[in-house]
């Protein structure tokens, strides 16, 4: 009898395994900066892409007022150094329902100059992560089952990230291949993201760029589920305000504000609307704060 309710309560874990692990990564660590304010945070090739240091921390949250509602926690730093070289740095903390996953990567950038306005990037990542499920959730009355126990003993495991982007102008479109060493992975009950296209378009109003406008495709590969096809455009006006607008393929609006203060300071807030999976809304704060390295 034991026995079989050890195994009945094995293959409730798994299945808890298979819907939040999965799903808390394949929708939820996928903040909504990463398509305009910071492109680090999709591609390691956009490591220090600008002349002064940069720091931006988010808080993504859905399910707001539930118990172990999905929230995402990233914080990321680049800067450039040398004549084409960049470096950048990522901490993560990714908690959806009984699954905790912590994550920190480091970057480095190299881009190759065509021209004053012509770049193709290259960069690279490496990661070191490690997942555990919370066993008060799991095991109300204490008991630690040896699934659990098991998944939890991995400790910390190593996985790396590649990225490239050509830019030319206003125009922009890159690569990156995530999660390299998890890609044969055998664990079913995993979805991490494979890959993520992107390339957007900077058109100016007038000859004083004062306002901008920004389309964006972007299009993310998964390796069980289905992919995310995300289509956007950013208003701008003269790196004081930011307005942008958003539509994926799980059926979504998003939407953004944004205000920076003396080219040093942002501030910005995002809100993702229903999925046609019945995913609740989402929340998204971000601060950025660019260091003034200019003697």
């Amino acid at each position: 009898m034991k026995r079989n309710q050890c195994k009945i309560v094995s293959f409730i874990i798994l299945v808890v395994l298979c819907v939040t692990k999965a799903d808390g990564q394949r929708y939820f660590n996928n903040p909504i900066a990463q398509y305009f304010r910071d492109d680090y945070l999709w591609n390691p090739s956009f490591a220090g892409q600008t002349t002064r240091p940069r720091i931006y921390a988010l808080m993504n949250s859905s399910w707001t007022g539930f118990e172990n509602a999905p929230r995402l926690i990233n914080f990321s730093a680049d800067f450039a150094f040398g004549n084409n070289s960049g470096a950048g740095l990522q901490l993560i903390s990714d908690k959806s329902g009984v699954l905790q996953r912590n994550l920190g990567a480091i970057s480095y950038s190299y881009r190759v100059k065509f021209s004053e306005t012509e770049f193709l990037r290259l960069g690279t990542s490496l990661e070191l992560y490690k997942e555990r499920l919370d066993n008060n959730v799991i095991n109300a009355s204490g008991d630690v089952d040896p699934v659990v126990k098991e998944f939890n003993s991995r400790g910390w495991q190593f996985d790396g990230d590649v990225g490239l982007a050509y830019q030319k102008n206003n125009f922009m479109v890159g690569a990156s291949v995530f999660n390299l060493s998890s890609q044969n992975f055998k664990v079913a009950t995993s979805d991490l993201a494979l890959a993520q296209v992107q390339t957007s378009y900077k058109l100016y109003f007038d000859e004083d760029s004062k306002m901008s406008i920004t389309p964006l495709l972007s299009y993310k590969l998964y390796k069980q589920h289905e992919n995310i096809f995300t289509t956007a455009a950013q208003f701008e006006f003269e790196k004081v305000f930011h307005a942008s607008l958003y539509w994926q393929s799980t059926g979504n609006m998003m939407g953004g504000l944004g205000v920076e203060i003396k080219d040093w300071i942002e501030a910005n807030f995002f809100y993702s609307g229903k999925m046609k999976y019945g995913y609740n809304p989402q929340y998204e704060i971000g601060l950025k704060v660019v260091i003034n390295n200019e003697e």
